[in-house]
């Protein structure tokens, strides 16, 4: 199996409910930052009902972290705005961030869904930690970090090709 190739698809983390992660086996969940609840770099700017998705899920009680590969400033203020622990500086899609997170919240690795936009960041880290890949379409195109960003996407849309609509939650 290819590492960056997701176990599940949705349009938007908005999507999902505390009952599809339930059905998907976890008991934790990590979210990545950039494009999957915050918009394009900032650390004030969430996609639309980001928050409230992310309070319904903690709600139904199911911790939440945030993993990303932003800095330590930036992470501990989006954790701070979602009433949530945070690791920073990840280095995704290496694995480690992922299995610190389900370390940190309690829970088997099996049993922690890594949620992100990135395939070759967050759901290459998921899959090579054995967590459960939750992948999400990007929210919109960066317009900040777009340089940066640019190949990547590129990458992503050749994979995403490749898989040619494959994608889908299976719950």
């Amino acid at each position: 199996m290819k590492e960056y190739l997701p176990r599940f698809h949705f349009r938007r983390i908005t999507d999902i409910t505390p009952e599809m992660l339930k059905k998907m086996g976890a008991s934790a969940v990590g979210v990545d930052a950039d494009n999957t609840i915050i918009i394009d770099s900032s650390y004030k700017r969430f996609i639309p009902g980001a928050c409230e998705w992310i309070s319904r899920i903690k709600a139904s009680g199911i911790p939440v972290i945030l993993v990303s590969n932003t800095n330590t400033f930036r992470a501990k203020c989006i954790s701070k705005k979602i009433g949530t622990d945070y690791i920073a500086f990840s280095k995704k899609p290496k694995p480690d961030a992922v299995l610190e997170a389900a370390h940190r919240l309690g829970v088997s690795v099996e049993n922690f869904a890594m949620i992100g936009d990135q395939l070759f960041a967050d759901v290459e880290a998921a899959n090579r930690a054995g967590a459960i890949s939750v992948f999400v379409d990007f929210y919109k195109t960066e317009t900040w970090t777009y340089a940066y960003y640019a190949p990547r996407r590129k990458r992503e849309a050749q994979a995403l090709a490749e898989l040619q609509g494959g994608l889908a939650y299976d719950g």
